[in-house]
Order: C-alpha cells, then sequence, then structure tokens
C-alpha cells in the first residue's frame, strides 16, 4: 500500500486483518456515516489465487473510497494503519471507541 497524507508519502505492507480492523474501527468511530465495505472474512479456500486476487482487487476499492474522505484520510485510525509499525491490528483495536 502507497499513498500520500498530509504528513507525506507512506508505503506499507499490510495483511487482511489490518484492513479488516481499519474496517470496524472506522466504523465504529463514525455510526451513520457513509463506509465503503470491505470484503468478508474467508476460512476455506483463501490461499486460492483467484480469491486473493478479487480480494486484492476489493481491498484496492476499499482504500481509493475512504481516501475520497478527509474526515477519514486524518483520523487517528486511518494514521494508524498508515503509518503503524508491529501488528496494526491490535494497536487500531487499543484506540479510545
Amino acid at each position: 500500500m502507497t499513498g500520500v497524507d498530509d504528513e507525506g508519502e507512506f508505503t506499507e505492507t499490510r495483511r487482511f486483518r489490518e484492513f479488516y480492523a481499519l474496517g470496524v474501527s472506522l466504523t465504529t468511530r463514525w455510526p451513520g456515516c457513509y463506509m465503503p465495505s470491505i470484503p468478508e472474512k474467508k476460512v476455506v479456500g483463501k490461499e486460492d489465487e483467484k480469491f486473493i486476487e478479487e480480494r486484492r482487487e476489493l481491498l484496492n476499492r476499499f482504500m481509493k473510497e475512504i481516501s475520497k474522505y478527509e474526515y477519514i484520510t486524518n483520523s487517528v485510525e486511518f494514521k494508524t494503519f498508515s503509518r503503524g509499525k508491529g501488528e496494526v491490528d491490535k494497536l487500531l483495536e487499543k484506540l479510545p471507541k
């Protein structure tokens, strides 16, 4: 994942669980506000090449959609996701609700 925000450029590699945690955090913080959907979790067949590519495309769409809203890209949740180190999903879970 690469992007630019008010702090400059960033490049990070994220796992699905971290994207999922970001989606949950944003939905919790702004209930009732539009939030693009994130692909569902899948336990069986998650190693399938076709599935992986479809999920990648859906995650890219999710990121493009949330990048349209400054209240999201300037949020502590997005900053944690885009610039955080370590297990970002755990960091997102610790943020105040």
